[in-house]
């Protein structure tokens, strides 16, 4: 059940953006970015116990066909989430569990970059280990933020048959079913990837490091609105008699009296509608094609 994770989103749903765009900004997390397996769950690693010794294994990533450049923080959530759900228990443990296995991960690429001959700081990367900890796990929050909420956001498919639900909705209509899920995203499977990745994000502890930047963000707004409304408050006295005289703005649209609020909602819906007309045209237009893990693009034939 992801209920409570998805209230806090909606209530903070205003600051998710700028949450993000910090995130995408970060250049201390830009130096994360290396290559990554991209599907790094515990049914593509191999292990083999080491002949003579006990409780040691060897481990091979096999399955390498989506590989790519991403943050080193995507491969860590799923191979931490796959033992993850198989601990007995739940809560402080995991965290702690999680906690651990980064610093253990971190001290080990650190012994991997000396036999190299490099340091962290070659890289940009935090020497410090609760720094190194710290920053992993806002590569955690990215991740969860750019394959949960952004690019679902990107690739719906219908996004005014979605929108036209949601009025309904936010209107009392609350028992009116939602469009088909294969009308909403491309693949009929998408919204159950979603939920993986809320589970995933959960069971890393996404949400704690989430929450406080959405609340810093919140709090930072409410400043800057207080402010903003001291400052208006000095100027009350001489706007007093111009606001007394302003109405509402009607005009006459094809016989019928139109409000502001009406035209900004048609305006909305013209934009809606060129949206979705552009992304008809690209799609449309837009070739087919296929990377290999060796980088080279095939194009497709239709």
């Amino acid at each position: 059940d992801i209920a409570q994770q998805t209230q806090v989103l909606a209530k903070f749903h205003k600051f998710l953006f700028k949450v993000f765009i910090d995130l995408e900004n970060n250049n201390s997390l830009k130096s994360l970015n290396t290559l990554v397996h991209g599907d790094a769950k515990l049914d593509n690693f191999m292990f083999k116990k080491c002949k003579g010794e006990e409780d040691t294994f060897t481990s091979m990533l096999i399955d390498w066909q989506g590989c790519g450049f991403d943050l080193v923080s995507n491969d860590l959530m799923w191979c931490l989430y796959g033992f993850i759900k198989n601990l007995p228990e739940t809560g402080d443990m995991i965290h702690g569990f999680v906690e651990y296995s980064l610093g253990t991960y971190w001290e080990e690429l650190r012994q991997v970059l000396q036999t190299f001959g490099d340091k962290f700081s070659d890289f940009n990367l935090p020497d410090d280990l609760v720094a190194a900890v710290d920053l992993l796990k806002q590569g955690f929050t990215f991740e969860f933020m750019k394959n949960a909420l952004i690019r679902p956001v990107l690739s719906l498919r219908n996004r005014k048959s979605l929108l036209k639900w949601w009025k309904k909705v936010k209107k009392g209509h609350l028992t009116t079913p939602p469009p088909p899920e294969s009308e909403i995203f491309k693949s009929e499977n998408y919204s159950s990837f979603i939920y993986l990745f809320f589970k995933i994000g959960t069971e890393v502890n996404v949400f704690a490091h989430l929450g406080s930047a959405l609340f810093a963000h919140m709090k930072e707004d409410i400043f800057n609105d207080k402010k903003a409304s001291d400052s208006e408050d000095e100027d009350t006295s001489e706007d007093d008699s111009a606001s007394d005289c302003e109405t509402d703005s009607i005009t006459i649209v094809n016989g019928e009296p139109q409000t502001k609020n009406d035209a900004i909602e048609d305006m909305s819906e013209i934009v809606d509608n060129i949206i979705d007309n552009a992304f008809t045209i690209i799609e449309s237009k837009a070739p087919k094609t296929v990377t290999s893990m060796y980088g080279k693009v095939y194009k497709l034939k239709t």
